[in-house]
């Protein structure tokens, strides 16, 4: 999936310098773009054509998901070459992505498992690594520096939503692509180990 191919493709053109890696990652990227981007939101479905819609994308706006997209779209700019003919269409695409999540991160508890669903339950490893992937593009100077406010918001509520005893409350399942919205309350575990590695991150 695209958070583990982009960041091979782009490593792979960087140390060979040949242009075809990039152009592949570029390729994937915004081809998946136009089968899987919400027009509305501008998050994204986590899968087309499987289980109950063989001819469309599944339901829901998973979180975990498209934060495994914006982790793999930093990934790839750290690499790409600022005169690659896809690179102002990535960074245009990251900040149509990042002002999205701006709107919508609510103000408790951090990014819900379906990003556009307020009544989801807050999902941990989702919310840091958007934190992860915001920092990051803000760093690198790719999106406006007054976004910051979501990376504070995002590390406070990682906080919030972390005990003392380092349990880390609700976190999704790594693979999303269901069948119905609701499906997707149910998609998680609590207190995950694999969860710490995207809290580090964020």
């Amino acid at each position: 999936h695209l958070c583990s191919w982009l960041p091979l493709l782009a490593k792979a053109g960087a140390a060979s310098g040949e242009d075809r890696y990039f152009d592949e990652a570029c390729v994937q990227l915004l081809g998946h773009q136009r089968w899987l981007e919400d027009p509305l939101t501008f998050f994204w479905y986590s899968a087309f054509g499987r289980g109950a819609h063989p001819r469309r994308v599944t339901p829901g706006l998973w979180g975990l998901g498209n934060a495994y997209l914006l982790a793999g779209i930093v990934s790839l700019l750290e690499h790409l070459p600022r005169n690659h003919k896809h690179y102002v269409d990535v960074i245009c695409l990251l900040r149509r992505f990042t002002n999205s999540l701006h709107e919508y991160l609510p103000v408790g508890g951090g990014w819900r498992q379906v990003l556009d669903n307020l009544q989801s339950f807050p999902c941990n490893d989702g919310s840091a690594l958007l934190t992860y992937g915001y920092a990051t593009a803000i760093l690198n100077g790719w999106v406006e520096p007054q976004y910051y406010a979501a990376v504070w918001g995002g590390v406070y509520h990682i906080g919030a939503t972390t005990d003392k005893d380092g349990n880390f409350s609700f976190s999704s399942l790594p693979h999303g692509g269901l069948d119905a919205v609701e499906a997707y309350e149910q998609h998680c575990l609590q207190n995950d180990p694999g969860t710490l590695g995207f809290i580090l991150s964020g």
